[in-house]
């Protein structure tokens, strides 16, 4: 039914010498990800083709999301090792400046409990011009969907010193 076997292919074919069979490419968007080789009847192998076929491609589709999975988890793993042991504080923020994430680099040089952040929010640490000016940047940034120039501003935590901060605001 296939002309263009691979090797896989070929050494499955010999594998089932002498019985009616057909092998399906396991592929989705041209990547091989491997084959079926059914063994059966000539008259049902025949009747079924169709149905063969759409079994092989959704078998190829599943794999293929079964990989994409593993990557993207092993890929945000990396990411949150990253972020979490980053002596820079790294908080993302809603558009409001509720702080949906911090990490405890955050906690540690501000000495606020990991409990409160919850009611926290990022313009509450600067004092009104900059709060404005930090809206103002946040506007124009959402505006042209692209990160902004790094900031310097003076970050106010209450029983501590200012902590000079530079923000890139995404």
């Amino acid at each position: 039914f296939y002309n263009n076997y691979d090797h896989e292919i070929a050494e499955a074919a010999y594998m089932f010498q002498g019985q009616s069979m057909v092998i399906f490419p396991l592929k989705t968007k041209d990547i091989s990800v491997g084959t079926i080789a059914l063994s059966a009847d000539t008259d049902i192998l025949e009747q079924n083709i169709e149905y063969y076929n759409f079994l092989s491609s959704s078998a190829a589709v599943e794999i293929s999301r079964q990989q994409s999975s593993q990557k993207l988890a092993h890929s945000e793993l990396k990411y949150r090792n990253l972020v979490e042991r980053s002596r820079d504080m790294i908080i993302l923020c809603a558009c409001d400046g509720k702080i949906r994430y911090s990490n405890p680099s955050f906690y540690d040089l501000t000495g606020i409990s990991k409990n409160s952040r919850k009611d926290l929010n990022i313009f509450s640490f600067f004092n009104n011009g900059n709060r404005t000016k930090i809206r103002e940047i946040v506007t124009a940034g959402l505006d042209r969907n692209m990160p902004t120039e790094p900031l310097e501003m003076e970050m106010k935590v209450p029983g501590k010193k200012p902590l000079w901060t530079e923000m890139i605001i995404n």
